[in-house]
């Protein structure tokens, strides 16, 4: 099989080692693990070479990176979210106007994020990588990658299917990261609040926070609109939607 060692997705993780980092000012520098591992198995062909310019449609794109049969039900967990979180066409869900219909191509195209949500540990999987993301995102004040990493995990929060008795920790803890992360973006842009409501560091942590919330059965009607159409908040919404969620946290 196959194997190569793939630059994670989020490029999130940096050297240990705090002389070495940049000087951050009254910001401690994130302990993150290392920058790249070595994955059991790779896309074959990737955005930026020869072969992937070759292809004439999108479907090509599409078909060039599904993971054979046989190794996908041999990658664990973790590795399965490493993979499905570097696939060459994550981008494509922030095409449509309704987050929604990004996420329905994103799951209808590729197997393996049909496989990860299959798995009882995904969920856990993805919150690990989204507390990564907030560290490297508090680290350098919404650099364009990682916000758009942020709101690509937030979104797949969304489709996660947790409806049991024992999904409550596991939604709490979500919903912790959540709110974390949207504390994070009021301190990169506390400076115009006004505009938040048009930003996608902002709509996508309120509808991933109205779905958590929806799923632990808490959403009041007031916030319903919030988890289709979160780009028509207003100051009322969010006002209602933080109450919700810092009482919910503790």
């Amino acid at each position: 099989m196959k194997k190569g060692v793939i630059l994670l997705f989020f490029l999130c993780l940096f050297s240990c080692d705090t002389k070495d980092a940049p000087e951050t000012p009254e910001e401690p520098v994130c302990t993150c693990e290392e920058l790249q591992r070595e994955l059991p198995w790779d896309y074959p062909v990737k955005p930026g070479t020869d072969e992937w310019r070759a292809f004439k449609t999108s479907q090509e794109m599409v078909d060039v990176c599904q993971i054979p049969d046989e190794v996908l039900t041999s990658l664990s967990t973790e590795d399965l979210t490493d993979i499905c979180l570097n696939y060459p066409l994550w981008m494509d869900v922030f095409r449509f106007n309704y987050k929604d219909d990004g996420l329905n191509k994103f799951f209808s195209d590729f197997n393996g994020i049909r496989e990860l949500y299959e798995r009882k540990e995904a969920a856990g999987e993805l919150l690990k990588r989204y507390d990564k993301q907030l560290c490297w995102l508090d680290w350098n004040k919404g650099e364009f990658s990682t916000t758009y990493s942020v709101a690509f995990l937030e979104r797949l929060f969304t489709r996660l299917h947790l409806q049991s008795e024992e999904d409550k920790e596991i939604l709490k803890k979500i919903l912790q990261s959540l709110v974390a992360g949207y504390e994070i973006q009021r301190n990169i842009y506390d400076e115009d609040y006004a505009y938040h409501f048009y930003m996608i560091e902002f709509q996508d942590n309120f509808y991933s926070r109205a779905h958590i919330i929806h799923k632990m059965g808490k959403l009041t009607p007031e916030l319903h609109y919030l988890v289709c159409c979160p780009s028509r908040a207003n100051a009322e919404m969010v006002k209602l939607l933080d109450e919700l969620s810092y009482q919910l946290i503790k």
